[in-house]
């Protein structure tokens, strides 16, 4: 997927029919179309081969403007906050950063452990006798 906001339907934890939605209010305001409904409706069938039942649009823009990653604009048009998408993949990366540092420290500590069982394994063992053993 080649598209500009394509890592977003992982980012945003979209459903393929949200991302197309999505795709399809990017793609026109791209061309400087109405982002109503109806056309978001008529693009979303471009891009996706098929319709999308009103119900599921409207669920799925009422999503977006819950969670703000679109707003409404004036005469019915929606729009991407495009800020908030900047937030999102910037929470996404700070998230992953700290999982990659957590899997770091676990990484040495485990390298430490198993070096130090190697040590322990090669020391020679010492056993001490008493007199009586000797009898």
């Amino acid at each position: 997927m080649d598209e500009p906001l394509g890592g977003l339907k992982g980012i945003l934890n979209l459903r393929t029919q949200e991302f197309n939605i999505l795709l399809a209010l990017h793609k026109l305001e791209l061309m400087n179309e109405r982002t109503n409904p109806k056309n978001i409706s008529k693009e979303y069938t471009r891009i996706s081969g098929k319709g999308i039942h009103d119900p599921n649009l409207f669920n799925a823009l009422r999503n977006f403007l819950d969670r703000g990653i679109v707003h409404r604009e004036s005469r019915g048009d929606y729009a991407i906050n495009i800020e908030k998408l900047r937030e999102e993949v910037e929470k996404k990366k700070s998230d992953a950063l700290q999982e990659v540092k957590k899997l770091d420290d676990t990484s040495k500590k485990m390298e430490e452990y198993l070096r130090k069982a190697s040590l322990k394994t090669l020391r020679p063992v010492v056993e001490y006798m008493s007199l009586q053993e000797f009898n």
